[in-house]
């Protein structure tokens, strides 16, 4: 080899980096403009009368890999060791249509369905429109003050500082060690506060073990007193209030909110009492992800959407807390579709979950009956199969096609020419500093 094709060769293996460059870096840029442009601004409609329904492929996801999620579920279930698990019903949203519905057991879509502590969510929604409205006026105000007419047993220092945002956060201090026992033991306190002739008190005069808005303890006492905070600076039961300014105005209708009617003093059960559809839950997490507005009308401000769905506390390596919202945090490497990204989602035992994820503008919706689910369990449905579906759309098209690396085959035939024309021309640059050189040599006197 001479040294011309030396150097010619020396040159194609230089462009061909970069001619692979260009190919990446215009890929790259494809897939970024497939996250954005199947991600809907603002609403095209809004669903307080009906959703409407769209092909996955329409709002940017795989159906292929979409209609895995039942089928993983009913896959992983039986495997938590849980006699009879049960998926009941599926909904997934993007861009506010319906991509994915399902009642594999039966149940339909106007079927109520108990949510569980779903309705702890749904408890701290109605506290921000509280607040909202000037009924509160901050989150440090002393829990004891909004009972000044009861006699409170074990009353020091600790009870008296409890503050709103410590029933918020579950950081009580209170002795509620709810996760000990299961909730069908006698000792478990969510039970014995049910059994109690007054629910509300039993959790005013529980003792105090630790100091108030120091350590998580998962507390559905604490729920209830938000809910009768709610009723006595509203002058309203609970489910009128949410009737009046939250239900209604976003759709949702026919429901039912369980209360312990059989007692000389009943609370409507503010920590775990709702029932209703899957479609109703979508609605309750698309008012969330769209921070709190509801066809051009604010429900609850943006800025207790975001308080109230930011992660105050953690509780273990990827899961958080808000305000009676759980987060996602830190970045397992099984859930690396979660990699910065916001993840907050209302969770019921026995399977009911609300998750938004308003990275990809996308809420989901899981009702069922098998309570070994762990928070874990939830997150790889909507990571591996939800939104693995929309980072592998372009998986539904021909991924070899030029016209799909590039956006069209006149854009990848410019990139191409533009590379080949480079090397036309370093070429010439060669051929002609070669023939000068040689010319200079042939002429320069022995």
């Amino acid at each position: 080899m001479n040294l011309k094709q030396a150097v010619s060769v020396t040159l194609v293996l230089m462009f061909v980096p970069l001619l692979l460059s260009d190919i990446m870096a215009v890929a790259e840029t494809r897939t970024e403009e497939h996250l954005q442009n199947h991600i809907t601004d603002y609403p095209e409609y809004w669903p307080t009368q009906e959703w409407r329904v769209a092909t996955p492929e329409s709002q940017g996801m795989n159906s292929s890999i979409l209609s895995e999620a039942s089928s993983l579920s009913r896959i992983i279930i039986p495997r938590l060791g849980i006699s009879n698990p049960r998926l009941d019903g599926m909904i997934v949203i993007r861009n506010g249509y319906i991509v994915f519905e399902e009642y594999p057991s039966g149940y339909g879509r106007n079927v109520f369905h108990r949510i569980y502590s779903c309705t702890k969510s749904f408890t701290s929604v109605l506290f921000g429109i509280a607040m909202d409205k000037g009924l509160i006026s901050s989150l440090s105000q002393r829990v004891v003050d909004f009972f000044p007419d009861r006699e409170i047993a074990n009353l020091d220092d600790r009870k008296r500082n409890i503050t709103l945002e410590d029933l918020l956060t579950m950081r009580t201090g209170m002795d509620w060690e709810e996760w000990t026992y299961p909730y069908d033991s006698d000792l478990n306190p969510t039970s014995q506060m049910y059994d109690a002739d007054d629910s509300i008190q039993f959790i005013l005069d529980r003792e105090m073990t630790t100091e108030p808005g120091t350590q998580f303890a998962y507390c559905s006492g604490a729920s209830m007193l938000l809910g009768e905070i709610i009723e006595i600076v509203s002058g309203m039961n609970i489910l009128a209030f949410a009737r009046k300014y939250l239900f209604t105005p976003i759709g949702i209708g026919e429901l039912y909110w369980w209360k312990d009617y059989w007692k000389n003093v009943s609370y409507f059960s503010a920590e775990g009492g709702l029932f209703m559809t899957p479609r109703n839950m979508a609605r309750f997490g698309y008012l969330m992800l769209n921070n709190g507005t509801w066809d051009n009308q604010e429900v609850v401000s943006a800025s207790w959407v975001n308080t109230s769905t930011t992660s105050h506390l953690s509780r273990g390596s990827i899961s958080g807390y808000g305000y009676q919202w759980w987060t996602t945090t830190g970045t397992p490497h099984w859930l690396e579709n979660f990699i910065n990204k916001t993840v907050y989602y209302a969770m019921g035992m026995e399977g009911q979950k609300i998750c938004v994820v308003p990275d990809y503008n996308l809420v989901a919706v899981m009702t069922g009956e098998f309570s070994g689910a762990t928070p874990a369990f939830y997150d790889n449905v909507v990571s591996d199969v939800i939104i693995e579906s929309i980072l592998r759309f372009n998986q539904t098209e021909t991924s070899l096609s030029a016209t799909n690396t590039f956006g069209s085959s006149e854009q990848a035939l410019a990139i191409l020419s533009l590379d080949l024309l480079m090397l036309f021309w370093y070429e010439k640059l060669w051929a002609l500093l070669s023939l000068t050189a040689l010319t200079v040599i042939r002429q320069k006197p022995p």
